[in-house]
């Protein structure tokens, strides 16, 4: 089912607001998403621990074409970055990757 249920169109509202909002230098973790209480709500309420489902694995499949996530660099503490597509650079080398995985994940 491609449409969205109530709990993605949640979490998708929220993601778009948290980026409006962003202020830092630096582009926004994966951490910094679940800093925000409002957002880890919701994240829990769609996703619950038993479902077997984690965000990244949901953005990927169900908002890729909307929000990009890539390992930081150590600059980024090493955690995962997070975007609204287009908005992140890679790394040199890791952007034939991406968009393997963009390919890969279109035909799924």
């Amino acid at each position: 089912d491609d449409e969205f249920s109530g709990a993605e169109i949640a979490v998708r509202a929220a993601l778009f607001d948290f980026f409006n909002a962003w202020s830092e230098s630096r582009p926004p973790t994966l951490n910094d998403v679940y800093r925000e209480d409002h957002l880890r709500l919701a994240i829990c309420a769609l996703l619950p621990k038993v479902c077997g489902v984690g965000f990244q694995d949901w953005l990927e499949r169900r908002v890729g074409g909307e929000f990009e996530v890539r390992r930081g660099d150590l600059s980024e503490g090493g955690t995962f970055v997070i975007q609204t597509v287009g908005e992140l650079v890679l790394p040199l080398g890791e952007e034939e990757e991406a968009e393997r995985r963009s390919r890969e994940g279109a035909s799924v």
